[in-house]
């Protein structure tokens, strides 16, 4: 919808003044980094639909607690363990959305300036985590 309404402002647009184009244009990249967003979203989304009840129904947990006990490991653990596992996968694709929307603002902009780069890196803390790019 919104690269409908820039292309068809485009010519009128440039006849009016040529900063209009530039601005048509990074409406138009900004267009595609919140695509680049949301793509990481409905993967999160479709993720969290991965498990349905009908297919994988609630456990007993009394009884998977007095299983768990009887070999000596608790319910706690398991459930830290896939809790853990989860969050990390939504961090993962949380990271490379941002990264993917990051490098390509970067590549658009070619500021040359590494240290404004890498600044930006560890503001959105991409350089302790860099993407993983395997599904999760």
């Amino acid at each position: 919808m919104m690269m409908d309404i820039v292309a068809r402002l485009r010519d009128p647009l440039l006849s009016l003044d040529p900063r209009l184009l530039d601005a048509a244009d990074e409406i138009e990249r900004l267009n595609d980094r919140v695509d680049e967003l949301a793509e990481g979203l409905r993967k999160i989304v479709s993720w969290s639909e991965a498990y349905p009840l009908d297919i994988f129904p609630e456990p007993d947990f009394k009884k998977a607690h007095e299983v768990l006990r009887a070999n000596e490991m608790t319910i706690d653990a398991i459930s830290a363990s896939v809790a853990r596992h989860t969050v990390e996968g939504v961090g993962k694709i949380a990271r490379a959305a941002m990264h993917d929307a990051f490098m390509a603002m970067c590549a658009y902009r070619d500021t040359g300036n590494e240290e404004e780069f890498q600044d930006a890196i560890d503001v959105l803390g991409l350089a302790a985590h860099p993407p993983d790019r395997s599904e999760p």
